[in-house]
């Protein structure tokens, strides 16, 4: 998109977003079932996120993939607005015909020359409980906030679901983990899992049922706060809620470079073309099977599913391996690579380069590719949110430049007072990490040695890193920074 291009933003803020966006559009109505034989069925429904310091524009990137579904929105409304006023009109005319009823209904019982069944029809038409058509709804895209109250209410009138935006997610979170919110939370996972049901009392109106609890999630958040909510989801009891966000990045950006052009005009409307044509998505355009329950679903073909089993089998294998949060958080991949595999797919069905029948090769291969790429952003995002250190690494390693004297003392960056590098400890921790990477180099100075001092440990910055300057966002996962001639001293 334009954004993307003009501020050279990483494609993560922006592809991420849409992703999810595009998922929500085909929602309940076409799901798969990634087995040949089996029956278990997934919902195309995505969690996601994207993880940035403050003023990677991460917000205006996001603003711009959801775009589309503001257009659909709008779109949705005015045509709502004339739908609304038709119905209107007839409940008026409905009224006036009860009114109607009721006046001939007295008179005729008054005479009483009319037989019982024809004075039980009229009774039945003036009856202020007979049933009447439902305001109509308009469809509903996308929600910014809401209590699970109101969301209910949408998601009742729109079976399909529609995706909830939040543009600072941890407020959200923490709203959540607050006491008394523990039918908030199953209320969202219930929504994640898209298959489901859901039940709740309201007090003074009634008990609202939502038979169908598809829901999906998208927002941006800061690595500082999303670590704190990493750490507090280790243990028993907890529900893997921030596993859910299987969509989850946190990438580097690159140096800004001043760019001026034009927007591609030919891939933006090709872009809404795919929306529109997704909003408008019906289970006999992709040639799914449609089951008694009115459900309709599609498998990998021969090939496709020869590469799902492959990966699956490789995903299992590895799973018992891993950290206990990372291993809770891959494991949903289980359901994410089918879904992203049905994803890719319908999109190149509704944009013409695909043939309805089943979930091809080409599909089921982006999707493993997908998930190779989620998980290495997964691993850097929690392997940084239970190692103190390497974020400590981290936070220092961004300040390298421009903040610190050349050379610089632990005590140096200790009185600067930075998150996780207040006390010596973690200060010492952070120079190891660093230095191990290439990014630093230590050395004993005896400061003045005519006065016989003691050796003080002072570290040179690598200068092959003041290139990484602006774009550095992470230590994790990052190179090692590489200089020919980087033998501390001078910094030369």
């Amino acid at each position: 998109m334009g954004l993307r291009r003009t501020h050279l933003l990483p494609p993560d803020f922006i592809v991420i977003p849409a992703l999810i966006s595009l998922a929500s559009l085909v929602g309940k109505t076409v799901f798969i079932r990634p087995k040949r034989y089996d029956d278990w069925p997934v919902i195309p429904n995505l969690w996601g996120a994207t993880v940035g310091t403050p003023s990677r524009k991460k917000s205006p990137a996001a603003s711009e993939a959801l775009k589309p579904l503001v257009h659909l929105q709008a779109t949705a409304i005015e045509e709502h607005k004339e739908t609304l006023k038709a119905w209107k009109a007839e409940a008026m005319l409905r009224e006036f015909e009860k009114g109607a009823a009721k006046d001939s209904l007295k008179a005729l019982v008054k005479k009483g020359q009319v037989s019982r069944e024809k004075l039980m029809e009229l009774s039945l038409q003036a009856s202020d409980d007979a049933e009447a058509e439902e305001e109509p709804a308009y469809r509903t895209y996308y929600v910014q906030d809401g209590t699970i109250e109101a969301n209910g209410v949408e998601l009742a009138k729109n079976p399909r679901g529609f995706l909830l935006s939040r543009d600072e997610l941890m407020g959200f979170l923490q709203g959540l983990n607050k006491q008394g919110r523990e039918q908030d939370r199953a209320f969202y996972i219930e929504a994640f899992n898209g298959n489901g049901q859901f039940t709740y009392k309201r007090i003074g109106r009634g008990t609202l049922h939502i038979p169908n609890v598809c829901l999906s999630l998208f927002g941006t958040i800061q690595p500082g706060p999303l670590t704190q909510l990493i750490r507090s989801a280790e243990g028993a009891g907890q529900d893997g809620f921030i596993a859910r966000f299987q969509l989850l990045v946190y990438p580097d950006c690159a140096p800004y470079r001043h760019v001026d052009r034009y927007p591609n005009k030919d891939a933006k409307a090709r872009a809404y073309d795919v929306f529109r044509a997704l909003d408008k998505l019906s289970p006999e355009m992709v040639g799914a099977t449609i089951e008694e329950d009115g459900g309709a679903f599609l498998r990998f073909s021969p090939d496709a599913q020869a590469i799902f089993n492959e990966w699956l089998q490789d995903l299992e294998e590895r799973l018992p391996h891993m950290g206990s949060l990372l291993e809770q958080h891959t494991a949903k991949y289980r359901s994410l690579m089918p879904s992203l595999a049905l994803i890719f797919y319908l999109i190149g069905v509704v944009d013409g380069t695909k043939e309805p029948g089943a979930v091809d090769e080409e599909a089921c291969a982006m999707a493993v590719a997908w998930c190779e790429y989620l998980e290495g952003h997964a691993r850097r995002i929690y392997g940084a949110a239970m190692d103190p250190a390497t974020e400590s690494a981290e936070t220092l390693g961004a300040r390298l430049i421009d903040r610190l004297p050349a050379p610089f003392t632990a005590r140096d960056v200790q009185r600067r007072g930075w998150t996780g590098l207040t006390e010596r400890e973690e200060v010492e921790r952070a120079l190891l990490r660093l230095e191990e990477r290439g990014w630093i180099r230590s050395e004993d100075v005896v400061v003045n040695p005519e006065k016989g001092g003691r050796p003080s440990r002072q570290y040179w910055t690598n200068p092959a890193i003041e290139g990484q300057k602006q774009g550095f966002v992470s230590f994790v996962g990052s190179s090692n920074p590489t200089s020919e001639n980087f033998e501390g001293g001078d910094n030369s």
